[in-house]
């Protein structure tokens, strides 16, 4: 199922009139897997710890 709405989504992002209409409305159009967009949020996690210790900040009780 998630395979199948990603490629009809993916689909969808790849249509000229699709893309401009969102273009017009100021949108930007990129379209990532599933699989990338874990990974991007699992590399942004990353960076906010690395920011958080870099800080030396510490987690409020």
């Amino acid at each position: 199922m998630q395979a199948r709405l990603s490629a009809s989504m993916e689909a969808t992002l790849e249509k000229p009139d699709v893309r401009k209409k969102l273009e017009e409305q100021v949108m930007l159009v990129a379209w990532a897997s599933p699989a990338e967009l874990l990974q991007m949020e699992k590399d942004s996690l990353e960076a906010m710890r690395t920011l958080r210790n870099l800080a030396n900040l510490k987690p409020e009780d």
